[in-house]
């Protein structure tokens, strides 16, 4: 998909520039963001089939994604390489209320960040982000939170990557072991 140099025939050419774009989901977006949402899904109920499930309907997913597009708390960006969707970020604004033991925070937590496997290592993660990061800002939010498997170190790498560090660790113990 990016721009590659090749030979042909002795000679050299390149291949045209991809153009990535980042837009606002809009509900156009619903039948992309439930296909590219079963690609979390999947990779979710192979790492945790006790909580996810892996009988996932497209439908159903994007009865999800219709309601989520129309909650004022969340937003949802999507990146196309030409027309075509290939990932989107969603991320919600949380607000903690000062209380007895914090103080009142506003913060950004971004839920999913998934790009299809014809663009990745095309920068469009990055440019994901980036665009939250941007949105952030604007906001006044100062901490962006996210979560990340313990076994998908990948994504730890990329996150790490940008600045993000680990904060707090969940540990889990599964019932049958109590």
């Amino acid at each position: 998909m990016a721009r590659r140099s090749r030979r042909r025939n002795g000679g050299s050419y390149r291949e045209p520039e991809m153009v990535l774009t980042i837009a606002i989901a809009q509900p156009t977006s619903v039948p992309d963001l439930g296909r590219l949402h079963g690609i979390v899904q999947d990779f979710h109920a192979r790492l945790s089939s006790d909580i996810f499930r892996c009988d996932w309907l497209p439908s159903e997913l994007e009865i999800l994604w219709a309601a989520r597009l129309t909650d004022p708390k969340c937003k949802v960006f999507i990146a196309m390489i030409d027309s075509t969707t290939v990932g989107y970020i969603w991320f919600e604004i949380l607000v903690r209320e000062r209380d007895a033991t914090h103080i009142s925070r506003r913060r950004m937590h971004v839920h999913h960040i998934v790009v299809d496997e014809i663009a990745r290592g095309e920068g469009v993660g990055e440019r994901l982000l980036a665009q939250a990061e941007l949105e952030a800002g604007q906001l006044g939010i100062s901490d962006i939170t996210l979560d990340a498997w313990a076994s998908n170190s990948i994504a730890q790498a990329f996150f790490c990557k940008r600045g993000y560090e680990p904060v707090y660790i969940s540990l889990t113990k599964k019932a049958e072991a109590f």
